[in-house]
């Protein structure tokens, strides 16, 4: 899985029967594995690993790699947004096929088990999950798939990743099984103008906080502020949670290739959830939507 990193830094790895921590201190030269180096550790490390590791080299200095790495994946080269909007656009034929389906009568996670056999057959790589909520649960951010049944009348929130080409895609739409309430059509359009004044509001030089701020405030405004519960995006690349984070208090500039999400939402509780999720570029003069698929209400059987 790391060949390719091998072409610009060296790799150790080790097999089923050896132990990791002897590998580490054995790939060291002799004077550093008792000596006061500096070792990088990922985000995703576990911690009873990170203690062995402090523990087999008692004067290192332990950092996060995030520190080096971070700044390096959050701008990306045009190859890799090529990357991201090949795989938003295979989002996009994604919700195509899924609409073909009917909801009603099916349960959340089988509509789940559905968009998964979808984007397996169009060529995604490892990575899928997916937040399906209907109806109420909805309301619930990122809610993991339930047995519940979707029934007509039902809001359906549809979040789903993974990965093309090593990058991560992810995309949300709220579709609805049947003709929409007005109640909904008034959260709908709301939630339509704060994912677009969120994109407006991208231009290299303005903080992330701003880009949470512009959709906010479009919420805000009609109402729905203390529904709005998470920040209105996250860096996306090869990890679907990366940095930058839009969100407020984070005061890092926006820069030329960057790529992020544009995800405003509204939540009833009790009643229903509505989110729309774009990935955005930073381009030379402002924010370029990689996700092309339609703002207007999904209806479905």
């Amino acid at each position: 899985m790391i060949d390719h990193l091998a072409e610009w830094v060296e790799v150790s790895g080790w097999a089923e029967t050896d132990d990791p921590i002897a590998c580490v201190r054995g790939a060291l030269q002799p004077g550093d594995r008792d000596g006061a180096i500096r070792v990088g550790i990922s985000d995703h490390t576990r911690a009873v690993f990170l203690l062995r590791l402090q523990e087999a080299l008692p004067q290192a200095r332990f950092s996060p790699a995030s520190d080096v790495l971070a700044p390096m994946r959050m701008v990306k080269d045009h190859e890799e947004i090529r990357i991201l909007k090949e795989a938003q656009d295979m989002a996009a034929r994604a919700l195509d096929k899924l609409r073909e389906v009917d909801f009603a009568g099916r349960s959340e996670r089988q509509i789940a088990v559905v968009l998964k056999h979808i984007c397996d057959d169009l060529g995604y790589g490892e990575g899928y999950g997916a937040a399906v909520g209907s109806g109420p649960n909805g309301a619930l951010p990122h809610l993991a798939p339930t047995e519940r049944v979707i029934r007509r009348g039902d809001p359906v929130v549809v979040d789903f990743w993974a990965t093309y080409n090593g990058y991560y895609s992810d995309c949300t739409r709220t579709l609805h099984v049947g003709p929409p309430s007005d109640e909904f059509r008034g959260v709908f359009e709301t939630v339509r103008r704060a994912n677009q004044a969120a994109l407006a509001a991208v231009h290299p030089g303005v903080t992330c906080k701003s880009i949470d701020r512009a959709a906010r405030q479009v919420i805000s405004a009609a109402g729905y502020g203390e529904r709005f519960t998470h920040r209105v995006g996250h860096g996306i690349g090869i990890d679907i949670h990366e940095e930058p984070w839009m969100v407020e208090g984070n005061d890092l500039i926006l820069e030329m290739g960057m790529t992020f999400t544009d995800e405003p939402g509204i939540y009833l509780p009790g009643k229903f959830g509505c989110r729309i999720e774009d990935v955005v570029a930073v381009t030379e003069t402002g924010g370029s939507a990689l996700t092309e698929y339609t703002y207007e209400i999904i209806e479905v059987a």
